[in-house]
């Protein structure tokens, strides 16, 4: 193409315009319209690249925006959470920690009590006369219930960072001391037994049933209401209404059953240890010979047999064959004599 003519109209009215281009100018147009295409194309496709790509990013922004405020709230929940588990774990760390309070005032109680029982079963053996081991009492009195194990005389030897498998089958020392105490109380329990038997048998209540009885006269010197001699009363005279029961005050046998001028009707009972208790001035005898009777059994009634003066009976006490005044003998209730001050 040698050359490029344009012709264009203004005016219907006027002659068409016409210009002719040459071959280069041509050229050069058409490489400036082609260019101008392209670069048209080209600012075309990145604008909508661009947007594109904008739009994406909008849509990420606002995804990791839902995503901020999810994990926003998410956090502010854990944390509130884990605020209620704080507070949950503190109010059973305070709870639990007076409880322990309270355990240990228990134990020391607990200790204290033990202390004081393990004395009075050291007064209680002194008084039945058991033997006291005071070297026990002092290893006893060492021990605690504070500390820890067994440890080998060169404890610098021990393996380090041993595995630790829990402490050895110890008792703990106040078990061990309950169980001294345990021990110490069953001997005194057995002594107690022991030494009931032995007051079974010991004439320690009076010897009359009822409260309408009063001593007429007591062991020890007095004037013979039949002589008018001054002479020693071996006994004690216990006066009260006719056929007042009376009672045997411990458990024995009956020795002896009689009658003679000077008591009237009498027996006489073995207890145990060389004691032995008689009776006279009865109404009758309730009991044989032989016959074994227990503390409280009903053994006969207070008359005015032999020679009385007055309805009594006459309580005599003998140990090892001598008699002693059975005054020493009557722990069930006060001894003074309503007749005599």
């Amino acid at each position: 193409m040698a050359k490029l003519t344009l012709v264009w109209f203004t005016d219907p009215e006027r002659p068409f315009r016409t210009l002719s281009l040459g071959r280069g100018m041509t050229v050069s147009l058409t490489i400036l319209a082609s260019a101008f295409v392209l670069a048209a194309a080209i600012l075309t496709w990145t604008t909508v690249h661009y947007r594109q790509q904008a739009r994406e990013m909008a849509v990420r922004y606002q995804e990791a925006e839902h995503r901020l405020d999810n994990l926003k709230s998410t956090s502010t929940q854990r944390l509130a959470q884990k605020d209620d588990r704080i507070q949950a774990l503190q109010l059973e760390l305070d709870r639990s920690q007076g409880h322990l309070q309270d355990l240990q005032a228990k134990l020391n109680a607990s200790h204290e009590e033990l202390r004081t029982i393990k004395e009075m079963e050291r007064k209680v053996r002194r008084y039945l006369g058991l033997d006291i081991n005071d070297e026990n009492l002092a290893q006893t009195k060492k021990q605690s219930h504070q500390g820890g194990f067994g440890l080998p005389q060169d404890w610098t030897k021990l393996p380090e960072n041993a595995a630790v498998t829990g402490p050895p089958p110890v008792r703990p020392a106040v078990l061990s001391h309950s169980e001294t105490i345990k021990q110490g109380l069953g001997e005194v329990l057995q002594a107690l037994k022991d030494r009931n038997k032995a007051l079974q048998h010991l004439p320690s209540i009076m010897p009359v049933s009822g409260e309408k009885t009063w001593i007429s006269c007591s062991y020890g010197w007095r004037t013979n209401p039949f002589t008018n001699k001054r002479e020693f009363h071996d006994a004690m005279d216990i006066a009260g209404p006719w056929k007042t029961p009376l009672i045997a005050p411990a458990d024995g046998t009956v020795i002896k059953v009689g009658n003679n001028y000077l008591v009237g009707n009498y027996l006489r009972i073995r207890h145990s240890k060389g004691i032995t208790t008689s009776y006279g001035h009865l109404q009758s005898v309730a009991v044989k010979e032989g016959q074994t009777v227990q503390r409280r059994d009903v053994i006969g009634y207070m008359g005015n047999t032999g020679r009385s003066t007055g309805t009594h009976v006459h309580y005599k006490v003998v140990k090892e064959d001598k008699a002693t005044n059975p005054r020493y003998y009557i722990l069930d209730r006060r001894t003074n004599s309503l007749g005599l001050h």
